[in-house]
């Protein structure tokens, strides 16, 4: 008797049922993210005599459309307030920067909020790879899905790794919920910076307040927008400034907005990826978007 893709067979003993992924093997640890799956069984009757049978299948996700990651957002924003409200408009140029695919159908255009991948590849050696419908993986096989979000984002778990939860890999609406965490995580980054700074030079005789709104790109947002925004990527290549924390210990910080008590005058610092100027390019762009 015969059942597909089972790994137990009446009246007979299974000695191996693995997985194996391609082209995403070993993307993260123990876990199955998608592609092409070999499923491979040793069976053994009770008679001693073995045989494996091997099947494949694909595992594959399916990209929500625009509307509803923008209805999502919106939700997320004006009806539950996880956000500002004039975050509308940033947070979706974040996302759709990080998650942006070219249409490769020889059509042209852009494919935006892309949890998972539109296309397949042909790989060095000329075959074709079964990447259409695998998590949107990040060349540095760190980042995912619509947010690209990282294992940094995450503690540290029982065999000493960060990972990035299966769910919001997976699942569209957990990986923008994610996003939206993280954002808010990297405002209140920023606002412990701006404390930091206050602390450190509030008694400076050039020393004024962070101001509220900051213009730069020539686009005028809250200055802890901006702050958020380069964070959002990171503060690599940001000089690192020393500051006196809450703690009352000297530390270096890494902040896009930073204090110069010299000039008394407040300034901005894009990261090594000029991420800041990014988002404002996406703000700004017009590119031919297909669902």
């Amino acid at each position: 008797m015969h059942r597909r893709q089972r790994c137990s067979l009446p009246m007979l003993k299974t000695d191996i049922c693995k997985l194996k992924t391609s082209p995403l093997t070993e993307a993260m640890t123990n876990e199955i993210v998608g592609g092409r799956m070999d499923l491979t069984t040793t069976l053994t009757d009770i008679y001693g005599t073995s045989k494996s049978i091997t099947n494949f299948f694909f595992i594959r996700g399916k990209n929500a459309l625009d509307v509803n990651v923008d209805d999502y957002f919106f939700d997320l924003i004006f009806n539950k307030h996880l956000l500002a409200t004039d975050w509308w408009e940033p947070i979706r140029a974040i996302a759709r920067h990080e998650s942006i695919q070219s249409v490769k159908d020889g059509t042209g255009g852009w494919r935006i909020y892309n949890q998972f991948n539109t296309y397949d590849y042909v790989d060095t050696s000329g075959v074709t790879q079964a990447f259409t419908g695998t998590p949107n993986m990040s060349s540095d096989k760190k980042g995912w899905g619509i947010g690209q979000i990282t294992e940094t984002s995450y503690p540290t778990n029982s065999l000493g790794k960060r990972i990035v939860p299966t769910a919001a890999v997976w699942n569209w609406k957990t990986n923008v919920n994610e996003m939206v965490r993280i954002t808010k995580d990297k405002i209140a980054i920023h606002n412990e910076f701006m404390g930091d700074f206050a602390r450190t030079y509030g008694n400076h005789p050039s020393w004024t307040p962070p101001p509220a709104m900051w213009t730069q790109y020539g686009r005028t947002l809250p200055t802890e927008m901006w702050g958020a925004i380069v964070l959002y990527n990171g503060g690599g290549g940001i000089t690192n400034i020393p500051v006196i924390k809450s703690n009352g210990v000297q530390r270096d910080i890494q902040s896009p907005i930073t204090f110069n008590p010299g000039s008394g005058q407040w300034e901005f610092h894009d990261n090594e990826n000029s991420y800041g100027r990014l988002i404002d390019l996406e703000l700004k762009s017009n590119k031919t978007i297909k669902e």
